[in-house]
């Protein structure tokens, strides 16, 4: 989405709640990550990468 880094921090900051969702296998599956730290949520969508997953963030 071209979101750097600190605009991600920024936005997990002040939102309440944060959900990865990830696609695998034409099914997604949501994870609710409100109360983590925003390098926690990096770092899981860093590790979904890696293992070729499809992940992007929503947030309320």
């Amino acid at each position: 989405t071209g979101q750097t880094l600190r605009d991600l921090r920024e936005l997990l900051s002040v939102t309440l709640d944060t959900i990865i969702v990830v696609e695998f296998e034409g099914e997604q599956t949501r994870l609710n990550y409100g109360g983590r730290s925003a390098e926690d949520v990096i770092a899981m969508l860093k590790a979904l990468h890696l293992e070729g997953r499809k992940a992007w963030l929503e947030v309320e």
